[in-house]
């Protein structure tokens, strides 16, 4: 890691002085799947219906408000989970047999008080650590005043923009090679070669994307077998429909034949009229009749037509669909190729900067670091270090220690601080 590089090659920056009020260390992030909370900030697509998709909020309730359907509680779930949860509430009764695929856009805010130069809520960011908080913080401080690092603090932001462009480039890159092999009919693609890249970051980007591959061709061959499932019973219609008019024919015949001896016994003078005039009006009927279910027939020859037309309609929407969002996913891509040469040869220079800027002032400063993370069960406290993983919501409580100090006397947060637990920590924490 370059910011361990950075502390390696010169003398240290910064001292740690631990003092645990719980005796927990956290090297890093939990193990256990992210479930959603409230303040969390949803992409919800509904395949196909674009009125029921969206950008939802996790409410104080730990819900969101699909339209038409209501409130949905995803509070304590994760994205698969909440995304089950919403198939299952539209497929009764609103969508039959719906796709649903649910992206976390913004996890809910941390919030960094105590010695840092502009204390205040932050967005998270995965991986963030205590050192990119403290960073977004505007470095370590006193009364809005920095002690060190102000350019380690630069370095920093500029490196966390890197991160989240680097890695918005493998997911947009991943995104476009599934949609080009969605645009071809393929049902796979091949992972694309990023040297030197985090495995773990692509197969994310790779296991995602294949997931949503399988689900929208499986929705769009759902809703053609639907379609064709149609075919069967209008092709008995129409066979039933043909059996109509051979019976029809057969009787046309046979009233015919009537006329025809009807006509021989006229010439032989024993014909009656009112003989003749059934027949002919029977004869009437059945012609009526069959012109009818000829009707009928051309209407069911029709209907069938129009069902390979839908299908044809529904492929040629989904290739259109996956032709726009490939064309803005290109576009994106090229922005961000444009984007991120300048923001390393940035995160480059702020890091030399780091490096010069090493004061003599710095030297001897230290600080304790606190976590205090909300569970089910209540609010647990954590020591923590500059190293530490965050997790969405985390309230990280710095405080200085003077070299000439007791380290015990900062074994509770000042007033000051306390006033900045209240200003900017959530509601029942």
């Amino acid at each position: 890691m370059r910011i361990i590089r950075v502390l390696a090659f010169s003398a240290p920056l910064f001292l740690y002085c631990l003092v645990c009020s719980v005796p927990v260390a956290l090297a890093g992030g939990s193990e256990a799947p992210e479930v959603l909370d409230v303040g969390d900030r949803l992409t919800v697509t509904v395949f196909g219906q674009p009125e029921m998709s969206g950008d939802f909020q996790v409410d104080g309730t730990g819900e969101i408000e699909l339209p038409i359907v209501g409130a949905i509680r995803v509070g304590e779930l994760t994205p698969k989970d909440a995304q089950k949860r919403i198939e299952e509430r539209l497929a009764d009764g609103y969508i039959l047999h719906p796709t649903v695929s649910i992206a976390v856009t913004e996890r809910r805010p941390i919030y960094v008080l105590g010695d840092v130069r502009t204390p205040g809520t932050f967005p998270f960011r995965t991986g963030n650590t205590v050192m990119n908080a403290v960073a977004q913080a505007g470095g370590y401080g006193v009364a809005g005043q920095p002690l060190v690092g102000v350019a380690m603090a630069d370095y920093l932001l500029s490196d966390e923009r890197v991160k989240t462009l680097e890695s918005t480039h493998v997911q947009l890159t991943v995104r476009k090679a599934r949609l080009e092999a969605q645009l071809d009919g393929r049902d796979t693609f091949d992972a694309p070669v990023f040297p030197g890249l985090d495995i773990e970051l692509l197969d994310t980007a790779m296991a995602n994307e294949k997931d949503m591959l399988h689900r929208q061709r499986q929705a769009l061959h759902l809703q053609i077998d639907l379609v064709r499932s149609q075919k069967p019973r209008i092709q008995g219609a129409m066979e039933a429909v043909e059996t109509q008019i051979e019976s029809e024919k057969k009787q046309q015949d046979l009233v015919r034949a009537q006329l025809d001896d009807w006509n021989k016994m006229k010439e032989k003078g024993l014909a009656l009229r009112v003989t003749e005039v059934s027949l002919l009006r029977e004869q009437a009927a059945i012609d009526v009749a069959m012109s009818g279910f000829r009707t009928e027939l051309a209407r069911l020859a029709v209907t069938m037509g129009e069902l390979d037309i839908k299908v044809h309609e529904l492929e040629a929407a989904d290739r259109q669909r996956v032709a726009n969002e490939l064309q803005e996913v290109r576009t994106r891509l090229h922005e961000l190729e444009t984007t991120l040469p300048s923001a390393r040869r940035v995160r480059d220079v702020r890091m030399q900067q780091a490096e010069n800027g090493r004061s003599e002032n710095a030297m001897g400063q230290s600080h304790r670091i606190v976590i205090r993370r909300s569970l089910k069960t209540g609010t647990k406290t954590i020591a923590a270090t500059e190293e530490t993983q965050l997790e969405p919501g985390d309230i990280i409580e710095v405080f200085w220690i003077s070299p000439n100090s007791d380290s015990s006397a900062y074994r509770q947060p000042s007033t000051r601080k306390q006033a900045q637990l209240e200003e900017f920590a959530p509601e029942g924490e």
